[in-house]
């Protein structure tokens, strides 16, 4: 008795089937990677926006229509100079509107760190 083999041959529309098939499974996972590192840099974006608001919150209290503000405020010059002034500021409230608006900072810190014709500049307006 003699035992024959079949050999089994695969189609050539078989073949493409096959790799159009694989060809859409690599792309699904390839966008998956992709959609994941894309959330990740989206959440981090979203935490550091939130840290800076947790900064604005912590330095602020209020009381009945007054709120009290902590917060900086950075100055730049077109020829270069820069000075980040802390500022504390008051703010009277009456009927959900500000009515009176205070705010309380160093001014050694300004003219110390502005340019000489600046300072010039604000003295013309003065005399």
């Amino acid at each position: 008795m003699r035992v024959t083999r079949r050999v089994m041959r695969i189609s050539p529309l078989t073949l493409r089937i096959l790799a159009v098939n694989m060809l859409a499974l690599a792309i699904l996972v390839v966008g998956l990677l992709y959609l994941g590192q894309y959330q990740d840099n989206l959440i981090q974006s979203h935490l550091e926006a939130l840290k800076g608001d947790a900064r604005v919150f912590a330095g602020m209290v209020a009381e009945g229509g007054t709120v009290v503000t902590e917060h900086t405020e950075t100055w730049h010059w077109h020829t270069g100079e820069q000075v980040t002034l802390p500022f504390v500021s008051v703010q009277q409230l009456r009927g959900g509107q500000i009515v009176r608006w205070w705010d309380y900072w160093d001014l050694s810190t300004l003219m110390n760190a502005a340019p000489a014709w600046w300072i010039e500049d604000i003295a013309q307006g003065y005399l």
